[in-house]
């Protein structure tokens, strides 16, 4: 039934402890993290880079995100209870009990079986398609125009008239 009087107290007895969804990184400007998602400001203009402090506000957000889904492996407890792991294997079991058995059991059949030939009907379909065909006229349109265009291909040329990445 748990512990009668773990209610009435306001913080968190593992609050202190570090565990797997501790942060790894605790940045003090990451804590407000809020971005203004209103309308367009006044002074934003079309075609202007965003403010420093937009910039960073993101940055921090997504900083803060990342740091919220890492799971920190160095801090786990070395020795973990018989009681946490008893409880970790009746969850993942009640979990697997969930999963229907068919459609496990479906899906280890599939697998195993063969490869599925696309030309069941043709018997030898390694002679029919080895075998040398003339060249139709379209196949022959085909390689004049692929070989047109690589021509071209070759004699264009890209002339430097500023940076593509610039330094912030």
């Amino acid at each position: 039934m748990g512990a009668c009087c773990s209610w009435c107290k306001e913080e968190d007895a593992y609050a202190a402890v570090d565990q797997e969804r501790t942060h790894l990184l605790i940045d003090p400007d990451c804590i407000n993290t809020s971005v203004q998602r209103g309308g367009i400001s006044e002074d934003y203009h079309y075609g202007s880079l965003p403010k420093e402090s937009e910039e960073q506000a993101g940055l921090n957000r997504i900083l803060e995100e990342i740091s919220s889904n890492v799971i920190d492996v160095g801090q786990l407890h070395n020795c973990i209870d018989q009681q946490e792991v008893i409880e970790r294997q009746n969850l993942y079991s009640a979990k697997l009990q969930i999963v229907p058995l068919s459609s496990v059991a479906n899906t280890i059949v599939s697998l195993r079986q063969m490869p599925v030939c696309l030309l069941k009907d043709v018997p030898g379909p390694e002679k029919v398609l080895s075998r040398n065909i003339g060249l139709p006229e379209n196949y022959r349109h085909i390689m004049v125009c692929v070989n047109d265009i690589q021509k071209h291909l070759s004699l264009m040329s890209v002339e430097h008239k500023g940076d593509l990445v610039v330094p912030f």
